[in-house]
């Protein structure tokens, strides 16, 4: 009779565990998939961060903390010279008229980058912006779309690929790393779209 008791005693506990975990595994689970979610968005947040933001007006561009670029369209000559820079000359650079209006200097580009040259390239969006933005001569990567981010970073973990061509557009603008530097004159690439070869 004992062992009988000491069976439905067994029987009962591990029922009573099975009950327990069914109703808390949700839970658990949907606490994994929140922390998940959040880890994802403060990467994401800290990488938008790492980008080049464009912005439109000159109070925006002097008070950036970050890497910021700007149209000089957008600027009078008086904030121009505030920014060090003389407006005859940036207005002959960028093709702007006398009335303001700007011939936009835009491109389409594309660059083949083999996996070496991903090497040292973390698979997050600063990484990859910061790794495709050494290998472009006179320019920076302000975006990558979500897309072309996940081609670019499956080759980057991946051992079957040999590299990516990437492309996109690239507009002439003033760019400034932070608030110490000058603005130069220099290509904003936009990677919209990538191909593993």
């Amino acid at each position: 009779m004992k062992s009988n008791s000491a069976i439905s005693k067994v029987l009962l506990a591990s029922i009573s565990t099975a009950t327990l975990l069914t109703v808390t595994s949700p839970v658990i689970n949907a606490q994994g998939e929140n922390s998940t979610q959040n880890k994802t968005q403060g990467t994401q947040q800290s990488q938008e961060q790492e980008n080049i933001k464009e912005v439109t007006t000159y109070k925006e561009f002097k008070n950036a903390d970050g890497a910021v670029s700007i149209n000089p369209a957008n600027l009078s000559d008086k904030e121009l010279e505030e920014l060090g820079l003389n407006p005859q000359q940036t207005k002959q650079e960028f093709g702007i008229s006398e009335n303001g209006v700007q011939a936009e200097a835009t491109k389409k580009w594309s660059k083949k980058i083999s996996k070496g040259q991903l090497a040292g390239a973390s698979a997050t969006i600063g990484g990859v912006i910061t790794v495709i933005g050494g290998l472009l001569s006179g320019g920076t990567v302000s975006t990558v779309s979500g897309g072309a981010f996940s081609i670019i970073s499956g080759v980057i973990t991946s051992s079957k690929h040999n590299g990516v061509q990437v492309g996109g557009t690239a507009t002439k603008r003033l760019v400034r790393e932070n608030p110490y530097q000058l603005p130069k004159k220099k290509w904003v690439y936009k990677i919209t779209w990538a191909k593993a070869y």
